[in-house]
């Protein structure tokens, strides 16, 4: 994280400053996304943080246990590769 970038984070604390459960949404976010670009092949595209975050308000379903299982047969066969 820059400088800059620090102290745009600390603008906005003051402004509108995150609760707890925010807080760890964007650090899991950033996280995730840290631990996903150092596992991806050269030719990918990097993951933005951002798009990691929680979508609240939207309908959702819930996804089935072969979707799950889809997807992190996915992960793992990107990891391998």
């Amino acid at each position: 994280m820059s400088s800059r970038e620090l102290a745009e984070w600390v603008a906005f604390d003051r402004l509108e400053p995150l609760d707890h459960a925010q807080r760890a949404e964007v650090s899991n976010a950033r996280l995730l996304a840290l631990i996903m670009n150092a596992l991806r092949k050269k030719d990918d595209t990097a993951v933005e943080w951002q798009t990691l975050m929680p979508q609240y308000g939207e309908e959702t379903r819930e996804q089935t246990w072969q979707e799950q299982m889809a997807m992190f047969d996915s992960f793992v066969e990107g990891i391998r590769n």
